[in-house]
């Protein structure tokens, strides 16, 4: 489990790494980026379990994240939560 803000910084971590390290296919580097949509579960933290309807909000929030970062730019993370 992690905030939204721990899951960005992550999310951005693994961005960054991504577009450092070049795909090379047929000795041929090929440069890469990423972008991630971050979604956050606001519950009490006590084990509750999360309703159906929850996690499809949380994923669709996540799916809408993504579409904003390619939108305004793409290889960035955008949360929402």
């Amino acid at each position: 489990e992690t905030n939204a803000e721990s899951a960005e910084k992550i999310a951005d971590r693994i961005r960054v790494n991504i577009s450092k390290e070049p795909i090379v296919h047929s000795n041929i580097p090929i440069s890469t980026t990423a972008s991630f949509g971050v979604s956050e579960f606001q519950g009490t933290g006590s084990g509750e379990i999360i309703a159906e309807a929850n996690v499809d909000t949380i994923i669709n929030n996540a799916d809408l994240a993504l579409y904003r970062a390619k939108e305004t730019g793409r290889n960035k993370v955008v949360a929402i939560t």
